[in-house]
């Protein structure tokens, strides 16, 4: 079974500055309280190297990010794995000036999960990417130095 989804936020911090917190993995930690223990293995930002780490959820999953493909400011594309709940996903994250300043941060992302974990696999990738996207982008308001709340958009 699979399921495509889309979800972005919206930052008044440009794009640069945007990319500069989304690289740096800490602040994946310090933005939500989503991920905890995130380590890289292999070299940052390159294909095929792995964020590995958990996920604070009912039972602490622990996850697997493998970059496939990167453009420092623009995109990246990953797949995500949990071999605790028995799903993957894929995803693609772009962003994109605003005409009127700052980024929106696009997630376009699928799960694929066998028939008995789809249901808790498609709750759980949707948890962590609206949690995680939001809090994402509140902390870029804040390091932006504007109170304004990040607006969202699901489809």
């Amino acid at each position: 079974m699979s399921e495509q989804h889309h979800f972005s936020v919206s930052t008044a911090l440009d794009r640069e500055r945007v990319w500069a917190l989304f690289s740096d993995i800490q602040n994946w930690i310090r933005c939500s309280d989503v991920y905890q223990d995130l380590t890289w293995k292999g070299s940052p930002w390159s294909i095929n190297a792995t964020i590995v780490g958990r996920v604070r959820h009912n039972r602490n999953e622990r996850v697997r990010y493998v970059v496939e493909r990167y453009q420092p400011g623009r995109l990246v594309t990953y797949i995500g794995h949990s071999e605790d709940s028995g799903f993957a996903s894929h995803r693609t994250i772009r962003f994109l000036d605003r005409q009127d300043g700052g980024t929106v941060i696009e997630m376009h992302y699928f799960t694929v999960a066998s028939r008995e974990s789809s249901a808790v696999g498609e709750q759980f990738v949707k948890w962590l990417t609206e949690r995680w996207i939001e809090g994402f982008a509140r902390y870029c308001d804040v390091q932006a130095g504007t109170l304004s709340t990040a607006m969202a958009s699901r489809q």
